[in-house]
């Protein structure tokens, strides 16, 4: 990254950011090497539906063994730089027993299950698998945005990550894009699931159309809330101030995005074809976005980004 780019993005975009002096904790060993971004093992490939919507599908096939370890440790590491974000010890204490492969004594465990136990539980009462697949979803598509900081004229300025918890009420993300030329704000709404049942991707899709329509402007006056104490430069505060109103008047500085985490045997090839249909006023160029992240066996890989999380417990 270029001086220039790591003056213009704050430092929350990047969950790496969190504790720069730290290199990643790691369980796959990869002989000292730096994780690969999920950019990288995923080999996302973008998609302009026929309807307008402008979507991402990201593969990690369970026959890539190595590849999905990889993963899943770069995940939990990232997740918990995320989720103890503020504290300068609970990260630091758990790397630690990570890269020495120790489990922490109890007192040293009562500083950092309160960081892991909304997300993923602890050992003695964990979340149920939905919960976590859920979260981890959420997670995956923070990361992966966070990745991917410019596109077609515009740069990330800020982004939104998901709730500790899984079920918090809010919306699930928001990405804020500045224009290149111009520099003009917009924002990106996103709702986000787990399809790991038979049903299809689609069935998923769906839900997440209703939810998003039905709850967008709730999300967003939580949010506007929230900006409103903090000290944001006077053009992101008045982006934050008037997301409802952008939203409903559908602006173009609106857009509506959906995410969905599955196994990579379920990945569609098509998809959000009927997105249009849910919110017909946005139809101008980026109102419309989609992902699908679908890693191997997306249970299984969830499971073991909470071992991999739980290894120090």
């Amino acid at each position: 990254m270029t001086t220039q780019e790591t003056e213009a993005l704050p430092p929350q975009i990047d969950p790496l950011d969190l504790f720069p002096g730290f290199a990643p904790a790691c369980r796959c060993h990869r002989q000292g090497q730096v994780h690969r971004t999920f950019t990288d093992l995923l080999q996302p490939v973008s998609y302009v539906d026929k309807n307008g919507c402008r979507w991402t599908r990201a593969v990690l096939e369970a026959d890539r063994g190595a590849d999905v370890t990889e993963a899943a440790c770069r995940l939990a590491d990232l997740s918990m730089r995320w989720r103890c974000a503020g504290s300068n010890v609970a990260y630091p204490l758990w790397r630690e027993a990570v890269q020495a492969g120790a489990t922490l004594d109890l007192r040293d465990q009562k500083r950092i299950t309160p960081f892991i136990g909304t997300g993923f539980g602890t050992p003695a009462t964990p979340k149920p698998d939905s919960h976590v697949c859920g979260w981890v979803a959420e997670f995956l598509w923070y990361c992966i945005s966070a990745e991917e900081r410019h596109r077609e004229g515009r740069s990330l300025a800020r982004l939104e990550g998901p709730g500790l918890h899984a079920t918090e009420p809010g919306g699930d993300g928001l990405a804020i894009w500045r224009k290149e030329h111009g520099g003009e704000l917009s924002f990106c709404l996103w709702e986000i699931k787990n399809s790991v049942g038979s049903a299809a991707v689609s069935a998923t899709v769906k839900r997440a159309y209703d939810q998003l329509g039905d709850r967008a402007t709730e999300y967003l006056a939580k949010m506007t809330a929230i900006a409103a104490s903090l000290d944001y430069d006077p053009q992101m505060q008045q982006l934050y101030a008037g997301l409802v109103d952008l939203w409903v008047d559908d602006d173009e500085q609106s857009a509506a995005g959906i995410a969905v985490g599955t196994h990579s045997a379920k990945a569609p090839q098509q998809c959000f074809s009927t997105m249009h249909q849910y919110f017909p006023g946005k139809r101008r160029d980026w109102q419309l976005e989609g992902l699908v992240v679908a890693i191997s066996d997306f249970e299984s890989f969830s499971e073991e980004v909470r071992a991999n999380v739980w290894s120090v417990l």
